[in-house]
């Protein structure tokens, strides 16, 4: 804009129209302008940005649960907004699967009629190829989708005849991809349970493992993490985001994937803190590396909707089957030195000295 002026007004000097004096007092009126008018239209892309984050916003908030609790659980245990916590039974962590089928609004159904008894503290794990039906079983248990058919029973009751609430309270999720908010650790720790003290957070910090991590660095539990945790490693945010699991310590804990996307350096610190997270309550494991999870108490082997095997790992090796062939195709893929210490790991948990 400005070039355009002075190009015009030194046409015009030299055309003797005006002298210089005035088309400097020219290029500081158009300046004077110029600058207020960028600064609004910048103010109108970011208005009309931010409306658009308002608009999905409101269409959040205005969004009706399709998981929704009875009237008479309501009365009871309150919404998921305005929870009773006074009412809230403890969760001891057996869980029963009753013919439970599911299958989506098309009508194709992803989990076919499954009887399955977790007993108290079992480890349990899911493996199968994708598409087999692993998140969708953990996702009936959370209720972020309910039974087509059949029942869930937690403790030996109706998870229907308990709220939302009362359930999710007692679960800890971890997924593949953890989520760091924009904030302070100490923030996105207490994410797991808003009301811990400052003591808890740190409890939960030094059970995962991450706690000296985070005093070493500049303001430590104060310090600043980036939105999706940038100035974090995959396997430090996944420790964060184990503590966050850990803080309300869940009688029932699900693990989905949560090894599959680091290093496998990083793994072996991740599967310490695992260690720790799975210890008296009960799990259940999805896992694509398979070497993660051969301690567990049980493995069960889905395929389209179905259990196809369930046993321990020496078991399921034995048996030569499913499992076994969904190992050693794996196993296969690795080099020499991370067979050895796949080996080595599974030899060292079993207290055997090599």
């Amino acid at each position: 804009m400005v070039a355009v002026v002075i190009a015009v007004g030194l046409n015009l000097k030299n055309q003797g129209i005006v002298d210089l004096a005035v088309i400097v007092i020219f290029i500081g009126f158009v300046q004077s302008i110029y600058d207020p008018l960028q600064s609004l239209s910048e103010t109108f892309s970011d208005f009309m940005a931010t409306q658009a984050g308002a608009e999905k916003v409101m269409q959040l908030l205005d969004a009706k649960p399709e998981i929704v609790d009875t009237p008479e659980v309501v009365a009871k245990y309150g919404d998921l907004f305005h929870n009773n916590y006074a009412a809230f039974e403890p969760l001891l962590g057996t869980i029963d699967f009753e013919n439970v089928s599911f299958h989506y609004s098309n009508g194709v159904e992803v989990i076919h009629p499954l009887n399955l008894h977790i007993a108290k503290g079992t480890s349990l794990a899911i493996v199968g190829e994708t598409g087999s039906g692993k998140t969708t079983t953990v996702n009936l248990l959370c209720r972020f989708y309910q039974p087509t058919g059949g029942k869930i029973l937690i403790d030996g009751v109706d998870y229907l005849t308990r709220s939302v609430g009362w359930l999710r309270s007692n679960i800890g999720y971890v997924q593949q991809e953890p989520f760091v908010f924009t904030g302070t650790f100490k923030e996105n720790i207490k994410y797991g349970k808003p009301d811990a003290t400052d003591e808890e957070v740190i409890a939960a910090a030094k059970m995962v493992d991450v706690h000296d991590f985070i005093m070493s660095q500049p303001k430590g539990y104060d310090t600043y993490l980036d939105d999706g945790g940038g100035n974090l490693s995959q396997g430090q945010k996944q420790l964060v985001s184990f503590a966050r699991a850990i803080i309300r310590n869940p009688a029932i804990l699900i693990l989905d994937e949560a090894t599959s996307s680091i290093d496998t350096e990083t793994e072996a610190i991740v599967q310490k803190a695992i260690a720790v997270l799975l210890k008296g309550r009960t799990s259940i494991v999805i896992a694509h590396r398979l070497s993660t999870i051969v301690n567990s108490d049980r493995i069960l082997v889905m395929d389209h909707g179905n259990v196809v095997e369930d046993g321990n790992h020496k078991t399921l090796m034995e048996q030569k089957g499913a499992y076994y062939n969904l190992y050693m195709n794996q196993f296969k893929d690795l080099s020499i030195q991370e067979q050895f210490d796949a080996y080595k790991s599974q030899i060292e948990d079993k207290k055997v000295k090599i």
